[in-house]
């Protein structure tokens, strides 16, 4: 997520050639923010527009070393860094990573330097950590068990989670919100559920927090 750099106006439109604005859409926060390649972030969930939203960079987040392997200059990425999930910033650096190796990734200096200036990122008071939100929050927020939240993200009823720390899954709030939302207007006001409902009661996407 990275330091906050100063805010820049949601409807901002550099050139992408003068800015390194990225020419394709950049997905942030478990895919929950979306930036279109004409440079507005978006929340997926309902289009709202992140005002303060920010870019972020390549190079804004990451800066391995440089050194030299085998007569070639590189930047040494640290495995802990990257990972393979297409969404991922540093996923591409794994074409550089040697099959089945554990030390860091030699990426060539050429081809870090090509990407350093791509938008990868969004920076926004929506993903400052007191604005993040772990299972027994979202339970809160919706007035339900966090074993029923658990069974909701285990069957893919809700929106993917920004992070795991550990095993921990943790969502921005202004994400569940805007779900939260649309849950709501999609059906009508129901009873409240019965004191005594089991915790494994969990209805099928479009049905009540009791099952009914």
């Amino acid at each position: 997520m990275g330091a906050d750099p100063d805010a820049r106006a949601l409807d901002q439109r550099a050139p992408a050639a003068a800015t390194g604005v990225a020419t394709e859409v950049v997905r942030e926060g478990g895919a929950a923010y979306e930036r279109a390649p004409e440079g507005a972030w978006r929340r997926v969930v309902d289009g709202a527009p992140v005002a303060d939203a920010a870019d972020l960079t390549l190079a804004d987040l990451y800066d391995p070393p440089q050194t030299e392997v085998d007569g070639v200059a590189v930047r040494l990425v640290p495995r802990t860094w990257a990972s393979r999930h297409p969404d991922h910033p540093l996923a591409w650096t794994f074409e550089y990573a040697d099959l089945g190796g554990r030390g860091p990734i030699p990426v060539p200096v050429d081809a870090w330097d090509e990407r350093a200036h791509r938008v990868v990122a969004m920076a926004s008071a929506a993903l400052h950590p007191w604005n993040l939100m772990s299972v027994d929050g979202v339970a809160a927020l919706l007035g339900v068990r966090e074993s029923t939240v658990r069974a909701y993200l285990a069957r893919r009823q809700m929106p993917e989670p920004l992070l795991r720390l550990g095993r921990v899954p943790v969502w921005p709030r202004g994400q569940i919100e805007a779900w939260h939302a649309t849950r709501t207007r999609a059906r009508p006001p129901v009873a409240p559920a019965r004191p005594d409902a089991d915790d494994e009661d969990v209805p099928v996407e479009g049905g009540t927090d009791d099952g009914r």
